[in-house]
């Protein structure tokens, strides 16, 4: 059963569609064309197949595990750099307790 909102296609290697409204035994349909274009128009719900979870769209995105070797290496090595920074503690300096000219035997008396 169709409804509003679902991803069709009207045969097997036509666009893919979302249908906007359904009336009686026809859909209205909204797509976009190779360059952007967006179209409508009104299908028969028969002639409409829905889009299956197999057939769904790739993502424009890349997968993570396309990321060249090298590439990857090099972010590994920057993260691991980072946590390294971030672990050290700033070096403690005695040189602000020699400049103030007091020591502990000074204040006693």
């Amino acid at each position: 059963m169709l409804r509003t909102g679902d991803i069709v296609r009207r045969y097997a290697d036509g666009p893919l569609m979302k249908i906007g409204e359904i009336t009686g035994d026809e859909a209205f349909c909204v797509w976009f064309d190779a360059r952007g274009v967006i179209h409508s128009r009104d299908f028969f719900l028969s002639g409409l197949s829905p889009l299956n979870l197999a057939a769904a769209t790739r993502s424009c995105w890349p997968e993570t595990t396309d990321i060249p070797e090298e590439l990857a290496a090099q972010l590994d090595a920057d993260a691991a750099r980072k946590r390294r920074e971030k672990s050290r503690k700033p070096k403690q300096s005695n040189k602000i307790r020699r400049r103030s000219g007091c020591s502990s035997n000074q204040r006693a008396s």
